[in-house]
């Protein structure tokens, strides 16, 4: 069966906006940030593990250099003009992601749930077996919240490391509330450790993402609060992703922290124009089945695309795909899409999302302001005729990001918030007027 994009000439979709994976064809596909990747993999080139951060605006590909840079751990392949082996390490296979309020058990469970997932993941692509450990743990990890457990008879931990749940011939309940958050921090240095019986690995990646969603406050408790137990393991190479500035807040906020990380924030700039051309040819080279087929998009809407996207990049790929799809499904014959259509499907597509989010005219009218000054701090609030700074922030600058309108970066203490695509676009067409 054909897809549309083998109609079009390719095995695959080349404008896909999900990260890149943990792969060869990954590390294919990626262009640029050679000097970030030989920074983070001088910082991970230790014989036990560190905490890094990697910070960047929204879109601005952070999984995707991640994926790429623990693919090379994995392989222990060098590229992108390294001049050492980087550090035997698997890969953190799905970041886990932060929340509001997590609690506690369910946050160490997403942990173990993620180092088993690695440990598990790359011992099937090494051809390795899984450690008993590892095996052991996830089978107790499937049994939680079942309505009841069977008596395996004798006793015993159901954990072995300090949970004392002993098997019986009664029928009980579990879930992972009944166990010590000590003892799930042991087991998951127990698997983390596991990784070390196979070849010459040291440990498994951790990354943490979604930072930039939770409330300051409450990641600078969790940070202390870890400090000198999980961020000490021995074999996890922790990951912090966040928004660009993530280092300068926990080093404002939680300087004991701070001596945990090694070196400062990797920091994932906005691909220049050049960069992403080179990016959007090498995936319609890559997925190209004919010789003859082109992309169906011009380099002068994606231009447009680029210049509104701020550096985010996944923006780019998500409406130039939105725009193909429409076009071809308003015109079955169409392979290429005349740029005046484009544009149109472009400006019809912007003033419905902005009507969907029903602003009202002031926040137009802030928004807009932003838009032409190219960003706004909460001391701003004059430039804007609000009567202080506490009303600028919740009244518009915290209501406008929560609509995917402006995005916030901080440095210490200093919040800073610029406009976002739809935003960029919605001040082009004059749709916020």
């Amino acid at each position: 069966m054909q897809s549309l994009w083998n109609v079009l000439g390719f095995r695959e979709n080349p404008y896909f906006a999900t990260p890149l994976s943990i792969s060869r064809e990954g590390v294919d596909l990626f262009v640029g940030r050679g000097a970030e990747i030989r920074r983070l993999m001088g910082k991970w080139d230790s014989a036990t593990g560190t905490t890094t951060v990697i910070g960047g605006n929204i879109g601005t590909g952070k999984t995707s250099f991640l994926n790429v840079c623990q693919y090379l751990c994995l392989m222990g392949k060098r590229d992108f003009d390294l001049v050492f082996d980087p550090p035997l390490i698997m890969p953190c296979v799905k970041t886990v992601q932060l929340e509001e309020k997590i609690e506690e058990h369910n946050l160490l469970g997403r942990f173990i749930r993620s180092a088993i997932n690695s440990v598990k993941w790359s011992c099937s692509l090494l051809g390795e077996p899984i450690p008993s450990i590892v095996a052991e743990t996830a089978d107790w990890m499937d049994s939680l919240n079942q309505s009841e457990s069977t008596s395996k008879g004798g006793g015993g931990t159901v954990m072995g490391v300090g949970a004392n749940a002993t098997f019986s011939s009664t029928v009980s309940k579990r879930k992972l509330e009944d166990f010590s958050p000590d003892s799930l921090v042991d087991r998951l240095a127990a698997l983390a450790d596991s990784a070390r019986q196979i070849r010459s690995y040291r440990g498994i990646v951790m990354a943490i993402d979604n930072i930039e969603m939770v409330d300051s406050d409450d990641v600078i408790k969790l940070l202390n609060k870890y400090r000198d137990t999980l961020f000490a393991m021995k074999s996890i190479w922790w990951v912090l992703i966040g928004q660009r500035g993530l280092y300068d807040l926990i080093d404002a906020e939680a300087p004991r922290v701070t001596q945990r990380i090694k070196g400062t924030e990797t920091t994932l700039e906005g691909l220049s124009w050049d960069d992403f051309n080179l990016a959007t040819q090498a995936r319609l080279n890559f997925y190209r089945l004919r010789d003859d087929a082109v992309a169906p998009i011009g380099e002068e809407l994606l231009r447009v695309l680029f210049d509104a996207s701020s550096g985010e990049i996944r923006y780019v790929f998500k409406v130039a795909d939105e725009i193909i799809t429409d076009a071809i499904a308003d015109d079955p014959k169409l392979r290429t899409i005349p740029p005046s259509q484009a544009e149109k499907i472009l400006q019809t597509s912007t003033k419905q999302q902005l009507g969907r989010l029903k602003l009202s005219d002031r926040e137009k009218r802030v928004l807009r302001l932003i838009c032409e000054k190219g960003s706004a701090r909460p001391k701003d609030y004059k430039d804007y005729s609000i009567q202080n700074a506490p009303n600028f922030i919740q009244g518009y600058l915290q209501p406008l990001q929560e609509k995917g309108l402006l995005a916030k970066s901080t440095q210490g203490n200093a919040a800073t918030y610029a406009p976002r695509p739809l935003a960029i676009l919605g001040s082009r067409f004059k749709l916020l007027v």
